[in-house]
């Protein structure tokens, strides 16, 4: 009988788990220091969230946000993520559009400009 394939990027150490409120993914921590956001239909691993200095040993989603999640470490420390990667590149997407529609048109450096009142 042939085996399953392995994911690409396979957990280490599973240590907790949670389902998302939506039932559409679960977050799972990690003895690499990592919580991992999968989706739960498929099982392909969407995000990867580094961060954590020692291995997170929970995880917990908010109740009516299924973006945001929680994990705790060993090193004392608690993090919250908006793991929706998305969010990342529409920001910086919008943020360089906006950085090109007003590039050369302001000067707010330090020689005066838009912000200089004169005397």
């Amino acid at each position: 009988r042939p085996s399953a394939p392995r994911p690409p990027n396979p957990a280490v150490s599973t240590i907790s788990i949670a389902v998302s409120p939506d039932g559409r993914t679960l977050a799972s921590t990690h003895g690499d220091h990592t919580v991992k956001i999968t989706c739960a239909s498929t099982g392909t691993l969407i995000r990867n969230l580094e961060g954590h200095p020692r291995t997170p040993w929970t995880v917990k989603y908010h109740p009516a946000n299924p973006r945001i999640v929680a994990s705790g470490c060993l090193g004392f420390q608690v993090r919250v993520w908006d793991w929706d990667y998305r969010t990342e590149s529409a920001r910086r997407e919008q943020r360089e559009r906006i950085e090109r529609r007003y590039a050369g048109r302001y000067d707010f450096g330090a020689e005066g400009g838009a912000g200089d009142l004169g005397d």
